[in-house]
C-alpha cells in the first residue's frame, strides 16, 4: 500500500486539497507522516493555493482550519471521493494544485 501526504483546508462550505506533484508516495505511513510538516509549509507558501482559499473563505478566513494527513489512495482519487460524497457542483470542485 502507498501513502500520499496532503493538506486539507476546511472552511465554511468548502474543502481545498493541496498535494505536491514533486512528492512521491511512500510505502510506509510513518515515513509519509514525517513529510507532513514540510508539505503543510509548502501549501501555506503556495500563492495560488492560498489565494484560492482566501477567495473561497471570504470574510470567514479565520474559520479555515488546515489539516495534514497521509492518505492510502492517490490525491486525485481522494478528491473525486470528496466531490462525490458531497455532491459538489462542477463549478465548485475542491481546489487541486
Amino acid at each position: 500500500m502507498l501513502f500520499w501526504p496532503i493538506v486539507l483546508a476546511l472552511g465554511p462550505g468548502f474543502v481545498a486539497v493541496y498535494y505536491d506533484h514533486d512528492l512521491k508516495p511512500f510505502a510506509r505511513q510513518t515515513v509519509c507522516e514525517r513529510m507532513l510538516s514540510r508539505v503543510e509549509k509548502r501549501a501555506k507558501q503556495e500563492r495560488k493555493f492560498m489565494a484560492a482559499v482566501r477567495k473561497s473563505a471570504g470574510k470567514a478566513l479565520s474559520e479555515v482550519r488546515f489539516y495534514t494527513v497521509c492518505i492510502d489512495r492517490t490525491p486525485q482519487e481522494f478528491e473525486d471521493e470528496l466531490k462525490n460524497r458531497n455532491e459538489i457542483p462542477d463549478d465548485e470542485t475542491p481546489i487541486k494544485i
